[in-house]
């Protein structure tokens, strides 16, 4: 997200994190004044996250360091050696082509915070608004897995179903890139809420 107002309703709403994207090839593009003026309306026990495609570590360590990211979230190609020399926790995205795909990254990535799993694109990084194949997301996940690709208000149900350990919305619940549709984002919300308290009452 790049709107401040729109941050601030998201929380409001009790979103536990915020993504910001640094991949200026990327139609949600932001500059770091955008992300410094973001980094002040976020309060305390909300995260905010970089995403990075395709900076060196050394460009990811001092965005970090200028904003006060909280995690850095990588996508593209990075290996183990580029994630040891970034200096935030991070997140490793896996772009699911096939069923092989999280074992392989997951193994290599075992230090990670989180994995993420969103839907492969040739041309494209993230935002497709496609969702991954289910047969594709292996059962049991990894542990803290989260899962992204085009989660709406219509999917989110079946998404909870699989117990991921968290969700990623974006393009989503867009009117357009970077706009975010807020009163889709609220019903998104609301249902997680629901199956939370639910599962609890269950013990699922």
């Amino acid at each position: 997200m790049r709107d401040h107002l729109q941050v601030t309703q998201a929380i409001n709403l009790g979103v536990d994190a915020i993504g910001m994207i640094f991949f200026q090839s990327s139609p949600r593009n932001i500059s770091i004044e955008q992300a410094k003026n973001i980094r002040a309306v976020v309060p305390a026990f909300v995260s905010l996250v970089g995403v990075f495609v395709d900076h060196s570590a050394e460009e990811i360590n001092t965005i970090s360091t200028e904003v006060n990211l909280d995690i850095v979230q990588l996508h593209g190609d990075q290996d183990v050696d580029f994630a040891n020399k970034v200096r935030r926790p991070y997140i490793k995205v896996i772009r699911v082509a096939d069923k092989d795909s999280v074992e392989i990254e997951a193994k290599n990535h075992h230090n990670a915070q989180a994995l993420l799993l969103d839907t492969f694109s040739v041309s494209e990084y993230g935002g497709t608004g496609h969702r991954i194949p289910n047969v594709y997301i292996p059962a049991p996940m990894p542990k803290y897995t989260i899962l992204a690709g085009g989660i709406n208000a219509n999917n989110i149900d079946e998404v909870l179903q699989m117990r991921p350990y968290a969700v990623d919305v974006n393009s989503g619940v867009e009117l357009s890139p970077g706009n975010k549709d807020i009163s889709q984002l609220k019903r998104v919300i609301q249902k997680i809420r629901k199956f939370d308290l639910e599962c609890r009452e269950s013990e699922c």
